[in-house]
């Protein structure tokens, strides 16, 4: 006995094998423009705050920890794009790109999150204790929450 045939379905598969290889592409090359942007604007921003010792106070110590962060969590986005496209790679490097995307992924977000938690208790401590600012956040005890971060990092 035939079984009926769903029109709509034969269309969608047909219609997904001819989109889904453009979709692929324009998602690749999306991510590899957003890695290049987000290098330049990062590099950048470490240029100015490390050149100019005018913006080298104690908020742009944060700044700089995110756009580090950032710049080296840039490799996560260029392993994704090899992740996501059908490369012809044994599973042993598939396998090995996605536990290196993973891993980035994670240490990066943990980096940037503790760097913006970092921010807004400095931001509560100069509303709150404006008087007091001064003797609880130096330059010293920063750098030292940034380098406790990057060791857990």
């Amino acid at each position: 006995m035939l079984k009926p045939v769903n029109a709509m379905a034969l269309l969608y598969n047909d219609t997904e094998k001819i989109i889904q290889p453009i979709m692929l592409e324009f998602f690749m090359a999306v991510r590899i423009l957003e890695g290049i942007l987000a290098g330049i604007g990062n590099g950048l921003t470490l240029y100015a705050i490390s050149r100019f010792t005018s913006l080298q106070t104690i908020s742009n110590i944060f700044i700089i920890h995110l756009a580090a962060t950032d710049v080296l969590g840039l490799p996560a986005s260029i392993l994704y794009v090899f992740e996501a496209g059908d490369l012809s790679m044994n599973d042993t490097w598939k396998m090995l790109i996605c536990w290196m995307y993973g891993c980035l992924l994670i240490a990066g977000g943990y980096g940037s999150i503790s760097g913006i938690l970092m921010i807004g208790y400095e931001r509560c401590l100069y509303l709150v204790y404006p008087l007091k600012y001064d003797i609880y956040i130096t330059k010293g005890r920063v750098k030292c929450c940034v380098g406790i971060i990057w060791l857990m990092w």
